[in-house]
């Protein structure tokens, strides 16, 4: 390819000039194309191509824009439609194995920025976007179609073809590229070697957690945050000059979704689809896993979790947990696992990772220098490549080996103990108002704001008298009952310190009429609700309730307590679920007996210890703390009639 050029031309001239650099033949040469299903893929795929190179590379230490080649076109699917693609390669002319980033954003259009870390590391990178969004072609868009697993399956192949490919396809990406490339390995593509997913979960999950929609999210991303990704992508790809995508976009119509997932608030098949028991046991290649306890996103480690242990069959398969938020992948000790993961099945680099421990769990991670007082925003790129753990454990599967699922009782007296309830007059019932008191872990200055005593049922344990370390789901299991024929439900988890400062740690989540468990879907470390049938409650019978919560890494230091909460669920962002509450008011009553127990079950490794000083309050990503306040009145919440 000339230097500085730019081309539109048809695959056989590019092929000669810029994909078989340095090689013989032409396209289907043996070298490259070896079976006629390969060519036959390669004719439904076929690209027109514009390519840009760039100058030698600069003496920086770091790689530069100019350094590299980027060549931005589209790759035809077997029915017609082209979807856009990117590729970022290395000026260097051969073969490289090829990493593809595949969502319903703006990935046709990536920047070196994102690529630059893959490419640093010896990868091609391919960006590509779904059918219909963006620059890619496709009427009749909308989220999470039959197509993106099959659509993205044959982007692999493309890529795995390419004469500057080795043939080692892996696929990366966080959030949405993640969940597409579940969807990708279900379809078992021959060319892709390897996957790193972070950040993911089910969709029915993240859009009606517990039961409820989550109208702030759904409507965040449904109604504009989706397609104004996809957008900046395809303004990208035309300030490189590509022409036809803005005719591309502008054919693309507003879709209903939001809407239509609304008419779908129960599991059903429109959500079926999407059944990650119907794709994890079905994607066959060497996954990683990445995954932060604190997600405000999704529940990416209850759902991560679950695939790892339940769904996913294949030989090598990586857990990587830490505390933090939705972009924890960026943080260098996870941005380090995930490149030697892929050095190791694209590269066949003989690292160790393959023959370490299969699950690595990152404690208190901390990011120097950033400012969590306002928000979780602003962290900067020198912040993260700094960022590292209090300590690194690893564990031979997951849920960890020897753990002991330990039972608290909760009391009428707002104590969390280990010994068995009594008979006790009323059966030990506590009441609170319905919804007047909620808990907003979002941030710093959201989480000061103490719940509302009235409305909120709170139990804390003795100081402890050693360390307590918490690895994976807890679960509550409490009897109630309500003056209305439904109720919500939000139980958070913290750690009081012994000068009264409360960290966030967990949180779940669960409508009352959806309380049904699902035992196909349920394990002894994890409950899930079928979500499927509503079963409405007969005011003032008394119901049981149990659910997990999200998974936690903590220790529970050496004079520290811990609490847990019962409290109303809210409409106010938090920093990004908000759900939407049942509205009838009501009085809830929760029962502490012989006959009606309420209890939270803790998932604890035994004879494990904090190996690093407790951080400082308010200092942990995604981990909002609140100062002991000045009066300790009624801390234990709720009314008496």
């Amino acid at each position: 390819m000339e230097k500085g050029n730019a081309m539109n031309t048809s695959i056989s001239a590019v092929s000669r000039r810029t994909f078989l650099t340095g090689m013989t033949g032409v396209l289907a040469a043996p070298a490259v194309l070896r079976a006629s299903r390969i060519v036959a893929l390669m004719l439904a795929t076929s690209l027109v191509w514009t390519g840009v190179a760039c100058a030698q590379a600069s003496n920086d230490p770091g790689l530069t824009e100019k350094d590299v080649y980027r060549e931005h076109g589209y790759v035809r699917m077997k029915d017609g439609d082209r979807l856009a693609v990117v590729v970022w390669r290395p000026h260097k002319e051969g073969r490289y194995p090829v990493l593809l980033q595949y969502s319903l954003y703006g990935d046709s259009g990536m920047s070196f920025q994102t690529a630059k870390q893959f490419l640093e590391a010896g990868y091609a990178v391919v960006g590509a976007t779904a059918r219909g969004t963006g620059c890619s072609e496709g009427v009749n868009f909308a989220p999470y179609r039959p197509n993106e697993g099959p659509d993205g399956a044959q982007i692999v192949e493309w890529a795995g073809v390419q004469p500057w490919s080795t043939g080692n396809v892996g696929m990366i990406g966080n959030s949405n590229p993640a969940i597409m490339s579940y969807l990708v390995g279900a379809e078992q593509p021959p060319h892709l070697k390897a996957i790193v997913m972070a950040g993911a979960s089910t969709v029915h999950d993240g859009f009606f957690l517990g039961g409820m929609f989550q109208a702030s999210y759904a409507g965040e991303w449904l109604t504009g945050g989706q397609e104004a990704n996809a957008r900046s992508g395809a303004e990208r790809r035309i300030s490189w000059g590509d022409k036809e995508c803005e005719e591309i976009l502008a054919s693309h119509k507003p879709y209903d979704l939001f809407y239509e997932m609304q008419e779908h608030p129960l599991r059903d098949a429109f959500w079926d689809r999407f059944s990650k028991e119907r794709m994890g046991p079905r994607i066959n290649v060497p996954t990683m896993i990445i995954a932060a306890f604190q997600d405000e996103y999704v529940n990416a480690v209850a759902s991560g979790g679950r695939s790892f242990a339940h769904l996913f069959t294949m030989k090598h398969k990586k857990l990587v947990l830490t505390n933090g938020g939705h972009a924890a992948v960026r943080l260098a000790p996870l941005a380090k696992e995930r490149i030697r993961w892929l050095d190791r099945w694209l590269k066949g680099v003989e690292n160790g990772i393959d023959k370490e421990p299969p699950v690595t769990v990152f404690w208190e991670m901390q990011i120097p220098g950033a400012d969590f007082s306002q928000n979780y925003d602003s962290i900067w790129s020198k912040q993260v490549t700094q960022a590292s753990p209090g300590w690194t454990t690893t564990y031979a599967n997951w849920p960890v080996p020897n753990l002991e699922r330990t039972t608290f009782n909760m009391t009428q007296d707002a104590k969390l103990v280990r010994t068995r309830p009594m008979a006790r007059p009323d059966e030990g019932a506590r009441t609170y108002l319905y919804p007047s008191g909620t808990e907003l872990p979002g941030s710093n200055p959201q989480f000061a704001l103490t719940p509302q005593a009235s409305g909120s049922l709170h139990y804390r344990t003795d100081p402890m008298e050693a360390d307590m370390t918490l690895l994976g789901n807890p679960d509550v299991s409490f009897h109630f009952s309500s003056d209305q024929t439904d109720t919500d439900f939000m139980v958070t988890l913290k750690d009081v310190d012994p000068e009264g400062n409360t960290t966030y740690l967990t949180r779940g989540f669960l409508r009352a009429s959806l309380r049904q468990i699902d035992p196909a879907r349920t394990r002894p470390d994890q409950i899930n609700q079928s979500l499927r049938e509503v079963q409405e409650l007969e005011p003032g019978k008394i119901y049981k309730a149990r659910f997990s919560l999200d998974p936690i890494g903590h220790v529970v230091r050496e004079g520290h307590r811990l609490e847990v909460s019962i409290l109303a669920p809210n409409d106010i962002p938090s920093p990004v679920f908000a759900s939407t509450p049942i509205k009838s008011p009501s009085l809830n009553k929760v029962y502490h007996s012989e006959k009606f127990p309420s209890k939270l079950v803790l998932p604890i490794v035994p004879g494990a210890k904090a190996q690093a000083p407790a951080p400082r309050c308010g200092t942990l990503w995604f981990q909002p703390c609140r100062k002991a306040p000045a009066s300790s009145d009624n801390w234990q919440g709720g009314i008496v009639r």
